[in-house]
C-alpha cells in the first residue's frame, strides 16, 4: 500500500490532467477512485456480487462530468448494471466467494 498509492496517484494524476483536469480535482479524483475500490473490494466479498466496483464506478464518473473542463469532453459508455444476474461458477467471480 505504501508503495503502489503513490505511483497510483501520480500516474492517474497525470493522466486526468493531460485530459484537461486541474491538478487538485485529477487528484481528488484518483483519491475517490481508490478509495471507493478498497471499500468495493470488501463489500465484494461479502456480498459475493460485483454490484459495488459497478457502483464505485458510476460514482466517479459522475463526480468526474460535474468538474470544470468535463462538460464537452467525450465519455465512454457506462458498463450495464448485471449485477441482478446470479453469478456462474465459472464466471470468475468464484474467488469473491471465499
Amino acid at each position: 500500500m505504501r508503495f503502489g498509492c503513490p505511483v497510483h496517484t501520480r500516474s492517474g494524476t497525470s493522466y486526468l490532467t493531460a485530459r484537461g483536469l486541474s491538478g487538485a480535482d485529477a487528484r481528488a479524483v484518483i483519491h475517490a477512485l481508490l478509495t471507493g475500490l478498497e471499500g468495493a473490494f470488501l463489500l465484494a466479498r461479502g456480498l459475493r456480487s460485483t454490484e459495488p466496483f459497478l457502483a464505485i464506478g458510476r460514482v466517479v464518473a459522475g463526480y468526474v462530468t460535474s468538474l470544470p473542463g468535463t462538460a464537452n469532453a467525450p465519455h465512454p459508455p457506462l458498463p450495464a448494471d448485471r449485477s441482478s444476474r446470479p453469478a456462474r461458477e465459472d464466471s470468475g467471480t468464484a474467488d469473491l466467494r471465499a
